[in-house]
């Protein structure tokens, strides 16, 4: 980002709240002050629309550009509702491009139709380690690049609507804004959360969180497993206090809001990420838990590595059966998606605790 002057526009690409929130995070913590235009893909989901809203209280944009996104359907329709976009840029050049999730083909394609002097991903999900290992790094961090390689002839009918649609599609170099290091690919550009924890003060409390995750909701783990992980949280607890259920944005919390209060948590959905949540409440939670949730890794940045965390890990059994499901593309599997965030986990001093429905005593 040393190239970017302090004025420069910003295009921001997101389909998520913590997307903007990383791209805000990037923003302060290079004093780039000029105007920020938002174009937001989350209409498909109605508590990321309400999470954006509530951050763009906080952290006003210039202009939001709400993008009505075709999800399924005619291949040429789905590209037409997002290929105007870039026209409405016509002279204008961006500082930089921040791409929320380059598995959304409709940000990679705007980025590349736009002028711009930089390409960055800043949304820091977990997601982030399997897309540099198996994506961008094979690429050369060069995008436009396929999230599906198993089908050339789709590939290519699709870029010839594109093309006749006005999207002109420039190959541009992506870098990644990230917690994670990645070396040569995020040089200068490690996200700290140093904005975010700028004015943070914590006040005492007595809660410690498990950090919700939507596993059973996207056909990852059975129900009965997911429970037996918030089950064994309360039982096998280091900490003392009040323990706290944070619901994930694409959780159905009804169906679990029985099962939770039985076993004595408190219930919360907040209106922002998880990470400012904290932050805007003053909060520093005693302990927390959860799945492979970005969640774990944040708060060991924002608190310091000695803050206890423990993530609950999949037996080698449960692993071994995603090796053949391919998970939002074909270059790689929710194998590699899972345990490449376990491979982190040494790194960021995260506890590590295998689970299964009979669980090991000693485990």
């Amino acid at each position: 980002m040393k190239n970017i002057g302090k004025m420069t526009p910003t295009l921001v690409l997101v389909s998520s709240p913590f997307q903007y929130l990383c791209a805000v995070e990037l923003l302060k913590s290079h004093n780039i002050c000029g105007a920020v235009i938002v174009v937001d893909g989350s209409a498909h989901c109605i508590n990321s629309v309400k999470q954006l809203s509530a951050l763009y209280a906080n952290f006003p944009p210039t202009q939001v550009i709400n993008a009505s996104l075709l999800k399924q359907g005619d291949l040429a329709e789905r590209i037409a509702s997002y290929s105007w976009i870039p026209s409405e840029f016509a002279g204008v050049n961006f500082g930089a491009v921040l791409i929320g999730d380059i598995r959304e083909q409709w940000m990679q394609d705007i980025a590349c139709s736009v002028s711009s002097r930089e390409v960055v991903l800043v949304d820091d999900g977990a997601a982030t380690l399997v897309l540099h290992d198996f994506v961008l790094k094979p690429a050369k961090f060069l995008l436009p690049v396929s999230m599906y390689q198993s089908n050339p002839a789709r590939k290519e009918f699709a870029l010839k609507i594109k093309q006749a649609q006005g999207l002109d599609l420039q190959q541009k170099k992506v870098n990644i804004f990230s917690i994670y290091d990645f070396g040569s690919a995020s040089v200068g550009l490690k996200n700290e959360f140093k904005a975010l924890m700028s004015n943070f003060s914590a006040d005492d409390t007595e809660e410690w969180h498990f950090i919700g995750s939507p596993v059973v909701e996207k056909g990852i783990i059975s129900e009965a497993l997911y429970n037996k992980a918030v089950e064994d949280a309360l039982v096998n607890c280091p900490v003392s206090g009040r323990p706290i259920y944070y619901v994930h944005r694409s959780e159905d919390v009804e169906i679990k809001l029985g099962y939770l209060h039985a076993l004595g948590y408190e219930v919360r959905i907040n209106e922002l990420p998880y990470e400012l949540h904290l932050v805007e409440h003053s909060l520093r939670p005693r302990w927390i838990s959860g799945m492979h949730s970005t969640c774990l890794f944040n708060l060991k940045l924002m608190f310091g590595l000695d803050f206890p965390a423990r993530c609950y890990v999949l037996s080698s059994d449960e692993l071994e059966r995603m090796k053949a499901i391919n998970w939002a593309s074909d270059h790689y599997s929710l194998y590699d998606h899972i345990t490449s965030i376990y491979l982190r986990l040494d790194e960021f001093c995260i506890e590590a605790r295998t689970f299964q429905l009979e669980m090991d005593p000693q485990a």
